[in-house]
């Protein structure tokens, strides 16, 4: 709750109203995340920045779809009603015509209006390729980066790629020209780089010129299994090299190991958060210790304890006798069962038990 989504869609802007024709790749570790850090650029005013999102449709958000190849080719072939990037630039434009109080161009202005608003497939055609033709921004999982190039154009990234910067040689199948092509970006942006595994961290960054990394190294580090690593570089023949691999190596990301050793001049960290109410913070806090804190952004005026009004406040309203009050923000609860081994995982069936209890008293709680 630090503003990391805040500050990516504010540097993503800043560098494209410098230079609009730069292109950036926007990834994480997650579809979700790539679709709401999109989703935050959308402008009911201009399209300044002009967003494509890579990757399966199945895959995405609608928030992410909405910037999809696929949304705005069903969009030109008349098959969908769907908004899409494309269609929402042209809205933009309608929203700005003005009344000019001259007959002759009102009347011009009102027919243009009721053009954009049902655009037939020329018009269709003509913004959806002048929109490509000044695409700036690209979002994709970092994971769909590094897989082969399937023939399905929806989810390849090279020839998702080739689709949006090669158009002309893409439609025309010139092979040996698009095999010339190497992907290249002014800008790469990595959120929840904390989550990423060594190569899933260094596939976008060969791409580009320069390179933002942005992540948490304090909270939940990739899932990588250790022992799974040592097993298949033994299998292939790379004995010597899975014994110098120590239990270690699998517990620091690698986002840790570079925001650790790099130097300060092109590091920095947000320790100010405004998601949790003050009294969750100074749980929290404890594991920031090391990094200098964490502290609340959110006001602790009285005011904000009793009313769901304002944007800051994290009034709950619920009332359980002996258990929970407006006013109260945390529960600790002493659960003695112990944690059991089922498998390869743990479970804990008192903690169960008691998580189930407390959500019943919050269902019959009043307020």
């Amino acid at each position: 709750g630090t503003g990391k989504s805040t500050a990516i869609a504010e540097i993503i802007w800043q560098h494209i109203r410098k230079e609009q024709k730069q292109k950036i790749l926007l990834t994480s570790e997650t579809n979700l995340a790539v679709d709401n850090a999109i989703d935050r650029l959308k402008n009911p005013e201009n399209n300044v920045v002009k967003p494509i999102r890579f990757g399966k449709a199945e895959n995405l958000e609608s928030e992410g779809y909405f910037y999809s190849l696929e949304a705005i080719e069903v969009w030109q072939n008349g098959n969908g009603t769907q908004s899409n990037t494309v269609s929402h630039w042209l809205n933009n434009i309608v929203n700005r015509i003005t009344i000019q109080n001259d007959e002759q161009i009102d009347s011009a202005l009102e027919k243009w209006k009721n053009h954009l608003q049902n655009p037939n497939a020329e018009t269709k055609n003509l913004f959806a390729n002048k929109y490509l033709e000044y695409v700036n921004l690209i979002g994709a999982t970092g994971s769909s980066i590094g897989k082969e190039n399937s023939e399905n154009k929806w989810t390849s990234f090279f020839r998702s790629y080739l689709n949006v910067f090669n158009r002309e040689d893409y439609e025309k199948n010139n092979r040996s020209a698009c095999n010339r092509i190497h992907i290249s970006f002014d800008t790469i942006i990595m959120d929840e780089a904390s989550k990423a595994t060594p190569p899933e961290l260094a596939l976008p960054v060969l791409f580009g010129k320069k390179s933002i990394i942005v992540g948490d190294h304090r909270q939940l580090p990739p899932m990588i299994d250790g022992e799974e690593i040592k097993d298949l570089l033994i299998s292939i023949g790379e004995k010597e090299l899975a014994e110098t691999l120590s239990k270690k190596e699998f517990e620091i990301s690698q986002f840790e190991r570079l925001f650790t050793h790099i130097d300060e001049s092109i590091k920095g960290t947000f320790d100010e958060q405004y998601r949790m109410h003050p009294t969750i913070n100074n749980v929290i806090a404890q594991f920031y210790e090391k990094d200098g804190g964490l502290k609340c952004g959110l006001p602790l005026e009285e005011s904000f304890h009793n009313s769901f009004q304002d944007k800051a406040s994290r009034y709950h309203g619920l009332n359980f006798k002996n258990f929970i009050t407006p006013e109260t923000h945390t529960i600790w609860i002493n659960v003695t069962a112990p944690e059991i081994q089922e498998g390869t995982s743990r479970v804990n069936y008192g903690e169960i038990e008691a998580i189930d209890n407390v959500l019943s008293v919050i269902k019959n709680c009043e307020g």
